[in-house]
């Protein structure tokens, strides 16, 4: 299914987010993408990653852009491990 408004080659809607804004937002972050994603979706997540300095991100290669329903027990185990790594 093709999301209405955009081709290949144009920029999706979320590449225009005000990362230099983003970038002053101070909390750890978690970020994850599967490897079968659109292929929009990598260089958003690169994107962001950079711009927000406490940021960690999954990649999940053999999944699409939901590796919560596609993977659930790899997801958790990642969030899980992800929350543990923040708690002081």
């Amino acid at each position: 299914m093709r999301t209405p408004g955009w081709t290949k080659q144009e920029t999706p809607w979320g590449l225009n987010v005000e990362l230099k804004a983003l970038s002053l937002f101070r909390a750890p972050t978690l970020l994850s993408y599967g490897g079968k994603s659109p292929p929009f979706y990598k260089p958003i997540i690169e994107k962001l990653a950079k711009a927000l300095p406490e940021s960690k991100v999954e990649t999940y290669p053999d999944d699409g852009h939901t590796p919560h329903m596609s993977n659930p027990v790899e997801f958790v185990r990642k969030v899980t491990g992800f929350a543990r790594s923040i708690i002081v």
